[in-house]
């Protein structure tokens, strides 16, 4: 026998077995009015609610520093040289704002760090 003949045969009965058994089509119900005018919002706004707890949890957790805290430590009063520091220690100070930077080189940093100490104050 031939291989191709036969599952084009196959295809085939497939194809009229498909055709014979649609589904029917089923109707919907409301089952209730309300849920749809009241209590859908009602569910989203907990749930709304639930995430913001489970945030402040979070964050009560793991505290980390604010910008008010880091900005405190450099105050107009402070005059920090940045191109004095190391790649390192500017790293750190970005950190300290929550900025995680894959940059390298110190010249990209130092003006990473000068744009977001000057957006803060």
């Amino acid at each position: 026998m031939d291989c191709t003949i036969d599952t084009i045969k196959v295809r085939k009965r497939i194809e009229n077995l498909c055709n014979e058994m649609e589904r029917e089509r089923r109707n919907y119900v409301k089952k209730n009015d309300d849920w749809w005018e009241h209590y859908i919002r009602v569910t989203r706004a907990q749930k709304k609610e639930n995430v913001s707890k489970e945030i402040q949890a979070a964050d009560e957790k793991f505290h980390v520093p604010t910008v008010n805290s880091v900005t405190s430590s450099l105050s107009t009063d402070e005059v920090v040289d940045f191109e004095d520091l190391s790649v390192e220690e500017i790293k750190q100070k970005l950190l300290a704002f929550g900025i995680k930077t894959k940059l390298r080189k110190k010249e990209k940093l130092v003006v990473l760090l000068k744009e977001t100490v000057g957006g803060r104050k």
